[in-house]
């Protein structure tokens, strides 16, 4: 029997779209959430996880940031991420779109049938502003087009503005977020009208969730650090958001 996994969606869009798109092929249902600083955990879970648009440090994950400060770091070797042999030193080399999309490719998933529901992907993570930045252009074509496959996003690029890819950020609040409330999850993402757009299910999920670790978020700058085991201890998952700059969040250890 195929083992199962349970997911951990984390508190934005691409993780919920990614989560979406994995159940639909795999079946996997989401049992845990992680807003960076608390990780929560429902009575269902069963399995092990898949951190599902998080960059675990440990264990089986799904992303899209670049996770190694040099090349003496190492990776997560169960991370799914196109990034992997990324590093501060090379990150405009970097994959710079968003984990729905590279599932889209890695699963054979077709890509939303209208153009606003592509338009609406290539928005997710600012997946589209690649295209209009000089020093990312010929990197992004290379991954939307000889990475993923998909040409027919490049072309859309090519037809619209950057301020078209704002609105539909602002129309379906796309840089919304998902928070824990009163043991269930709530959101300002417009899910509704998404999911009348790209025809998935775009939903909370309807279980109760306890908080089982809490954690340290922390943004720094990188200065002498050459690997994650350098930079602190106890990390539970980081990624590099703009070069030079690491996110990452620490267990908390009690007194």
């Amino acid at each position: 029997m195929q083992q199962k996994y349970d997911l951990i969606l984390s508190n934005d869009i691409d993780s919920l779209y990614s989560c979406i798109l994995i159940k639909q092929v795999k079946g996997y249902e989401v049992n845990y959430f992680y807003d960076f600083k608390n990780l929560y955990q429902s009575k269902q879970s069963q399995n092990e996880y898949i951190g599902v648009d998080i960059d675990l440090t440990e264990g089986y994950c799904i992303s899209n940031h670049v996770t190694r400060l040099s090349e003496q770091d190492k990776y997560n070797l169960k991370a799914l991420n196109l990034n992997n042999a990324i590093t501060n030193d090379n990150y405009k080399q970097k994959y710079s779109m968003s984990t729905a999309l590279y599932l889209h490719s890695l699963l054979k998933i077709p890509l939303p049938k209208t153009e606003e529901g592509k338009i609406i992907l290539l928005a997710i993570d600012a997946g589209y502003k690649g295209f209009y930045n000089s020093d990312f252009q010929e990197v992004h074509k290379h991954y939307l087009v000889d990475i993923l496959g998909f040409e027919e996003l490049y072309n859309l690029c090519q037809k619209y503005s950057i301020d078209d890819f704002i609105n539909i950020i602002i129309k379906y609040n796309l840089n919304g977020k998902i928070w824990f409330n009163n043991g269930g999850l709530q959101t300002n993402i417009k899910l509704k009208e998404l999911q009348e757009v790209l025809k998935l299910p775009f939903f909370m999920p309807k279980i109760k969730f306890t908080k089982i670790k809490e954690f340290e978020c922390i943004t720094r700058p990188i200065t002498n650090e050459k690997t994650k085991d350098e930079l602190d201890s106890n990390i539970f998952s980081l990624a590099l958001t703009r070069k030079n700059y690491v996110n990452y969040s620490k267990l908390k250890v009690e007194d």
